[in-house]
């Protein structure tokens, strides 16, 4: 063999060498290709189910807020409908309440209206009989102008006396006589005054 058949197959053998490198890089290449290809494969059916799951959730989640926003729509509604009841109540147990005060207080005018009234026909009755005394005592008592002028009489009466006394016993007798005026006249002054006021 010569050299140059060696170089030939040693050409070949490294030919062959780096076919059967070059395949089985290829068959590296290809089973690196075949996990990666199954690994994305898996990758994607997680991710699949994930986003499914999530979905789920997601629905599930917006059930319940649109069942809870139902209920509190139904609570609000039922809430607002026992407020305006219980308002209505209260209105009308203050009308009821002002009714009553309105009747009350009526009545309560009427009965100070009568009261009023029997007073005044006391007053009147009572102002009657003043008058009537007024009368009586006008018909029965003497003015006070003429008590006036009989008791300015009675003391000049009295200082005559005072003057006659010094004169002796003839004046004793005139006043004995200005005494016994005297007590006439209060006699009558009482009179008067006990007949007044009976």
């Amino acid at each position: 063999m010569t050299t140059a058949d060696r170089n030939g197959e040693d050409s070949l053998h490294e030919r062959i060498n780096i076919r059967g490198e070059l395949e089985r890089i290829h068959a590296t290449n290809a089973e690196r290709d075949r996990r990666i290809s199954e690994a994305f494969e898996y990758q994607e059916n997680k991710l699949d189910q994930a986003l499914i799951r999530l979905n789920e959730r997601f629905e599930a989640q917006e059930k319940a807020l649109s069942a809870a926003r139902v209920a509190d729509e139904k609570a609000l509604a039922a809430a607002l409908l026992a407020a305006e009841k219980a308002v209505q109540a209260a209105l009308a147990a203050q009308k009821e309440s002002a009714a009553a005060a309105v009747t009350s207080a009526q009545a309560a005018v009427d009965k100070a209206e009568q009261a009023q009234l029997r007073v005044n026909m006391t007053q009147n009755e009572f102002r009657g009989t003043l008058a009537d005394q007024n009368a009586t005592v006008e018909r029965t008592m003497m003015p006070r102008a003429e008590t006036e002028l009989l008791i300015k009489d009675l003391r000049g009466r009295i200082d005559v006396l005072s003057g006659t006394r010094r004169q002796g016993v003839s004046s004793f007798a005139g006043a004995l006589a200005v005494g016994a005026s005297l007590l006439i006249a209060l006699v009558s002054i009482v009179v008067s005054i006990a007949i007044a006021s009976s």
